[in-house]
């Protein structure tokens, strides 16, 4: 591939031929890069975005946009202060407090839990410096994802282990006793003599107790 630039001269006209081929590919292949990237961003539903210095938006995913458009009625562009004025004073504060945060070159992350239709919705967002080639903090890269799903799930182990204690805490301490009890009444039975209705009933009162003490354990097992 050839670029022509022709230019007057005094004895007529000067024409330069330069091969662009390698710049030309070049240029194709970042424009590539930046679509590939710009997809794999957009095609995903967690919020990745960037702000300046001045809290004005670098770049954002589509996700981002249509967060920002749910909150403020229409979708961001680059360039844009991100504390728009639709946006409550409490959040503007406390997304201040975050944006500054990063920007003094702190990395963290932050935990929120809103109510989305009825549901409780749970987000963790990474703030992370931007530094350019001489070391300058230059901006915020924010990546923000909902994590209802495996906070739900934790939740579930949680309670699936708390039920799996109490049933060791039945097991040992309600269950041990009418057992010792037959054992112990076991022991005392004498075919010969005449007191034995009075230790098979007592035997059959711990049996009993021991069957309620199973049927805790079934219904523990079996509750959501």
């Amino acid at each position: 591939m050839v670029a022509v630039h022709a230019y007057p001269a005094q004895s007529g006209i000067t024409v330069y031929f330069t091969d662009i081929t390698e710049s030309k590919k070049l240029q194709e292949k970042i424009a590539i890069h930046e679509h590939n990237l710009s997809a794999l961003i957009d095609n995903t539903t967690d919020i990745i975005w960037s702000v300046d210095k001045d809290l004005k938006l670098i770049s954002a995913n589509q996700a981002y946009k249509d967060a920002l458009c749910a909150i403020i009625g229409r979708q961001p562009d680059v360039g844009d202060y991100v504390m728009d004025t639709k946006i409550s004073e409490d959040i503007i504060n406390e997304w201040k407090e975050n944006y500054q945060k990063a920007l003094l070159g702190i990395r963290f992350k932050i935990f929120e839990e809103t109510i989305s239709e009825g549901d409780t919705v749970y987000r963790e967002t990474y703030f992370n410096p931007i530094i350019d080639k001489q070391n300058n903090i230059i901006g915020v890269g924010c990546f923000s994802r909902d994590i209802s799903e495996e906070r739900r799930y934790l939740e579930k182990i949680q309670t699936q282990n708390k039920k799996l204690q109490d049933i060791a805490w039945i097991q040992s301490h309600k269950v041990r006793a009418p057992v010792a009890t037959i054992l112990g009444l076991i022991e005392l039975f004498n075919p010969d003599d005449g007191s034995n209705w009075e230790i098979l009933k007592r035997v059959k009162e711990a049996a009993e107790n021991l069957d309620k003490v199973i049927n805790e354990i079934n219904q523990n097992t079996i509750e959501d």
